[in-house]
């Protein structure tokens, strides 16, 4: 039976086996190559923070019930799958034996996809197909960048340098930024940004959006910010010039009693907060021209053609059967972790 990997519980990962659903008419049964851990969505889900443990989001009326939780344990993880197709039913069509594909799938060995379903992407057939394992990345990171709607010769801030955040930084100079600042607290992914065309600062540093305000006079046209860290978002505020916008891609858990001083530079320089967001019912800003299936085809192509550097960005690859390894590096020494991806022999 194949494996895959869950978590059984609060701060509890385990590799159990299961069951293969059956291959109908229409399905595609898929074994996986490779597949990126998305640190700040899966720790969550890993430390219980994720909301809909403690509430219910009521998809109709968009907003969360405090009543209960509706997410439980066990809960699977992962959701960036590159793999080999292995066999088909006898009504799929434009899918091969053979043929190598993109999935919004679990951590596993095996799948079964349904062909009438459009939630995966043929591949070429290529030696480096790790690098499709940032195609989700990539199409998070180009929602953000469309919303941020950079123009020609603008300045920008980058913070949190993940994955989300150096994809972020390619993004931002492909759209024609003039200067891409960028900042974390992490010496390893300041040194990535660096090579990628940024300019790093030490985001540990207090006095940052001082210093922001020193290269660029009076501060950065537009800010993404992907860290999901309260203290970067307001770096992004204080940085701003008067009319700057600021978009957040990261997910503001673990926030405590942290607030935002609403009553000084967003007050003062009329600022635009824009939430950004790809998936879960979200209409891209400027649809019908774009959709969430466009956005993947050109993260796809983006990736496809090598305009966007990935080998840089991966710290870790390391086989799915010493995953729980994995992500205890990423929870005891994240700021030595960037991408991790996972092997499947």
């Amino acid at each position: 039976m194949p494996l895959k990997l869950i978590a059984k519980d609060k701060g509890e990962l385990q590799i159990v086996s299961y069951s293969l659903p059956s291959l109908n008419d229409y399905g595609i049964r898929v074994k996986s190559l490779f597949s990126g851990i998305s640190h700040q969505t899966e720790m969550a889900i890993l430390e219980e923070t994720t909301p809909s443990f403690h509430k219910t989001w009521d998809k109709e009326r968009r907003f969360y019930s405090a009543n209960f939780g509706s997410k439980k344990y066990p809960a699977s993880l992962g959701y960036e799958c590159v793999g080999e197709v292995v066999a088909i039913g006898g009504k799929v069509k434009g899918v091969r034996k053979g043929d190598f594909l993109w999935a919004d799938q679990p951590h596993s060995e095996e799948f079964v996809l349904d062909s009438r379903d459009s939630s995966y992407y043929l591949l070429p057939s290529e030696k480096n197909l790790e690098k499709y394992a940032f195609l989700a990345m990539t199409r998070v990171a180009i929602g953000g960048i469309h919303d941020a709607k950079p123009l020609i010769g603008e300045n920008c801030l980058i913070t949190g340098l993940g994955t989300l955040g150096l994809i972020s930084c390619q993004l931002a100079k492909l759209s024609g930024a003039s200067k891409i600042l960028s900042s974390d607290p992490s010496k390893l992914k300041r040194g990535i940004a660096k090579k990628l065309g940024a300019i790093p600062f030490d985001s540990k540093n207090s006095d940052l959006p001082s210093r922001i305000h020193s290269l660029i006079s009076p501060g950065v046209d537009f800010s993404i910010e992907t860290s999901g860290q309260i203290e970067a978002l307001k770096d992004c505020l204080s940085s701003s010039k008067i009319g700057g916008r600021i978009v957040t891609l990261g997910t503001y858990r673990n926030t405590g009693k942290a607030s935002l001083p609403f009553a000084e530079e967003w007050h003062r320089n009329r600022l635009s907060l824009i939430s950004s967001m790809t998936v879960n019912g979200c209409p891209h800003r400027d649809y019908p021209l774009w959709d969430l299936h466009r956005l993947n085809l050109l993260a796809k192509e983006l990736l496809s053609k090598n305009i966007l550097k990935t080998k840089p960005m991966i710290s870790h690859r390391i086989r799915f059967k010493d995953s729980l390894k994995a992500y205890k590096m990423i929870r005891e020494n994240p700021d030595k972790t960037v991408k991790v991806i996972l092997k499947y022999d």
